[in-house]
């Protein structure tokens, strides 16, 4: 966490300054494309193995988000 702490608002402590990039190769495993999603990523998220992720899209933009149910 010490890595991503100082690109969080302390007000806020979940919403970026900055925007961070980070980038991931695409797999392919079986039939499915795969990539994994980056440690401070998934800190800033709140995700842990098990969750359940969505994924919305809008004009080729993708916004992956803590699903709430």
């Amino acid at each position: 966490m010490a890595y991503i702490e100082r690109y969080l608002n302390v007000a806020n402590r979940y919403m970026p300054l900055v925007p961070i990039t980070l980038k991931r190769t695409v797999v392919k495993i079986g039939g499915s494309l795969r990539l994994t999603l980056p440690t401070e990523v998934a800190e800033l998220m709140r995700v842990k193995e098990g969750d359940i992720v969505e994924f919305l899209t809008t004009n080729g933009d993708v916004v992956i988000r803590k699903s709430k149910s």
